[in-house]
């Protein structure tokens, strides 16, 4: 159970007193609550990598629009730049 807490709540935010009554709680309420956090966070894994292949077209077709703008315009292409273009891209695909 500490697993599922450590993987869903932020103990800098929650605290370990909360921490300890939500575990109670929900070994209490449940039966089989292992098999439910295993299953919760399987279903999370799952829809982030559904995100993730959809982002990543956004990402590439962004990034490439900045790196031709930047080879364009004679820039010098540092690697704080390409990870700042690689991050404006990023956010750009997760804003469509």
């Amino acid at each position: 159970m500490a697993g599922y807490l450590d993987y869903w709540c932020n103990l800098d935010v929650t605290g370990t007193t909360e921490c300890d009554i939500l575990t109670f709680q929900l070994e209490t309420e449940f039966e089989d609550f292992e098999r439910m956090v295993d299953t919760l966070i399987q279903a999370h894994e799952e829809r982030r990598h559904e995100i993730a292949c959809k982002l990543e077209p956004l990402e590439v077709c962004f990034f490439g629009h900045y790196y031709a703008e930047a080879t364009t315009r004679g820039m010098d292409l540092t690697l704080l730049l390409l990870e700042n273009m690689h991050a404006l891209a990023h956010r750009k695909a997760v804003a469509v």
